[in-house]
């Protein structure tokens, strides 16, 4: 686990179309801090709520990025990149792109060819925003696509576990959140990419928002690094995470 789940955390949420939003106001003054909506999925698809929910939350000065779901099993990488770049460029989002990357079908490529997918899609996001995405995926996502050990220089990684699947909440005192404090064990073990932001929960209880709501946390230190224009360079602020959990990772290329 690269961030400190020991300290001071910061909560935030994801949605998209699937999630109901009644009410912006009650969300942005949840204990919410961050928030990724769904942009797209695959080379044509638009999440119908992307621009009025992003919309709403930039509105109210809200730190606000978007996330691609990727389907590799359907379109090269480069078709769903430029998708993704057309439909957020109107925004002036406030947090890092990010990939969702869990989509396995019998389809989906393999090995060095998906490693390659995920490197291309990132890579002409990160040349055409100036941003370094942020990675969504777990280790049984790489694990079935025998990309185990794949590694991406400083990128910051996103993945869920969810210990219960019981009703959570954003307070140090959520049940999940103890069980990360009392055994960062439960948490996804990646060989090359530690875990920066953490999915705790599919089933999240948030002010404002009908039903169901993922919920995610971190550190301050690594709060500071998704945001788009972090004055601080994003690499150096998760070598201070990482160094601050004890733990110990190189940022050359494989």
């Amino acid at each position: 686990m690269s961030f400190d789940i020991q300290g001071p955390l910061v909560f935030g949420i994801d949605i998209s179309h699937h999630n109901k939003v009644v009410d912006f106001d009650a969300v942005v003054s949840s204990n919410a801090q961050f928030c990724w909506c769904k942009a797209t999925e695959g080379r044509t698809y638009q999440d119908p709520k992307f621009n009025t929910y992003a919309g709403q939350l930039l509105d109210r000065d809200f730190l606000t990025g978007a996330y691609h779901y990727a389907r590799p099993d359907n379109n090269p990488a480069r078709a769903e990149a430029e998708h993704f770049l057309r439909v957020t460029e109107k925004l002036d989002l406030t947090l890092l792109p990010a990939l969702d990357f869990e989509h396995v079908k019998p389809e989906t490529p393999r090995g060095q060819e998906v490693a390659d997918w995920i490197n291309e899609w990132m890579d002409i996001v990160e040349r055409e925003t100036g941003n370094n995405p942020v990675l969504y995926t777990g280790t049984n996502v790489l694990k079935a696509l025998k990309i185990e050990d794949f590694y991406r220089p400083n990128t910051l990684v996103w993945a869920p576990r969810w210990p219960t699947s019981t009703k959570q909440y954003m307070t140090p005192e959520d049940g999940n959140i103890k069980k990360g404090r009392a055994n960062t064990s439960i948490f996804d073990k990646f060989e090359k990419l530690p875990v920066n932001v953490w999915q705790y929960s599919h089933r999240g209880s948030v002010p404002g928002i009908d039903g169901n709501t993922d919920l995610n946390v971190t550190d301050p230190s690594t709060f500071q690094a998704i945001q788009k224009g972090s004055s601080i360079p994003a690499w150096l602020l998760i070598a201070a995470a990482l160094l601050a959990a004890g733990a110990v990772y190189h940022y050359g290329k494989k």
